[in-house]
């Protein structure tokens, strides 16, 4: 595949301009720490939700209008989402990858200007598309792809740009966590689990483009606070459901547009429901599990977040000893 010819990920985040910092060892110490604490047996997980989660069909009307219009302004990144499903197909070809960078001028500059940078250590230069995303890999074309064009989302002011980059440096490292932890469930495809890490919080940005027209202060408080419920009492709404309308829209996967709407909701899945759907249910594991971890990698420093514990009946989904050998052992 083009990801074993690459190096990880993380070394690729870590040596270019993609702005990923180093993990110290004392992040190292609290990841651990949060870890046994997201998977203790005496902990009962609880949602940020203690409500059904809402639905399309049970919103307003007029608050679902502003929504999908808040969705509409996102075009521009729906459309290069579309060219790049490309990035989801774990049997695309490499010719197929290299078709797609090349139909977007400015992607692909970015992608020959990762391949040339000094970590990769190449005596000549990249000067082909091709060559450069055999380089690259995968995951790190994803990284740089989602990087690029989260830059289309949202407007406002500094801060509200800021809370854009807090919400990329988040998705960033849950899409490397899941990544790495798609090996920890059955039935959970790796690139899948890359893409919900890094589109689980999309919705954030609708919720944003709701904003648009009012004071910073309201939208600071709302993402600073991690917390959903500021969302559905300021704006009678939360991301999770704006992400998912978002996903559907731009007609991504349901494995991706469902999760989205559930990731802050898992408790209150029926235990029928989940028995019936086991596949999805080890995705949606997952990418809790990468959330929960990525908010001690990429917190805001006015607010740090703190980890949820997993709902104890989501434990079966889960091989608990290589969870914790993939993310404390390097595994």
């Amino acid at each position: 595949t083009i990801d074993a010819m690459a190096p990880s990920i993380g070394e690729v985040l870590e040596s270019t301009s993609l702005e990923a910092e180093q993990t110290s060892p004392g992040e190292r110490t609290r990841l651990a720490e949060a870890l046994e604490y997201i998977l203790s047996d005496g902990k009962a997980g609880k949602d940020p939700l203690d409500g059904p989660p809402l639905s399309p069909e049970s919103m307003d009307p007029v608050l679902a209008k502003r929504v999908n219009k808040a969705i509409s302004s996102m075009d521009q990144f729906a459309e290069s989402f579309e060219r790049f499903k490309v990035f989801n197909d774990p049997n695309a070809s490499l010719k197929k990858i290299s078709d797609a960078v090349t139909g977007d001028l400015v992607f692909s500059s970015k992608v020959l200007k990762v391949a040339n940078s000094p970590y990769f250590g190449l005596k000549g230069r990249v000067a082909s598309v091709h060559h450069a995303v055999t380089i690259l890999g995968m995951d790190s074309m994803k990284t740089l792809y989602f990087k690029e064009y989260f830059k289309m989302l949202g407007g406002g002011g500094a801060r509200q740009a800021q809370l854009r980059h807090q919400v990329w440096a988040h998705s960033m490292a849950a899409a490397i966590i899941a990544s790495n932890l798609a090996s920890c469930a059955k039935g959970v495809r790796r690139e899948v689990a890359f893409t919900l890490g890094l589109l689980h919080d999309v919705g954030k940005f609708v919720i944003q483009g709701l904003l648009a027209n009012g004071d910073e202060g309201t939208a600071s408080e709302i993402h600073s606070n991690d917390d959903i419920r500021q969302e559905l009492k300021q704006l009678g709404i939360h991301h999770a459901l704006t992400g998912r309308m978002a996903a559907e829209s731009w007609n991504l996967p349901p494995v991706i547009s469902r999760a989205i709407g559930l990731h802050h909701s898992m408790s209150l899945i029926k235990s029928e429901t989940m028995e019936k759907k086991q596949v999805f249910m080890a995705h949606l594991a997952i990418l809790f599990l990468a959330d929960q971890l990525a908010k001690l990698l990429s917190p805001d420093p006015k607010a740090p977040a703190e980890p949820h514990p997993l709902p104890p009946k989501w434990r079966s989904f889960l091989d608990l000893d290589r969870v914790r050998t993939q993310i404390l052992g390097g595994g």
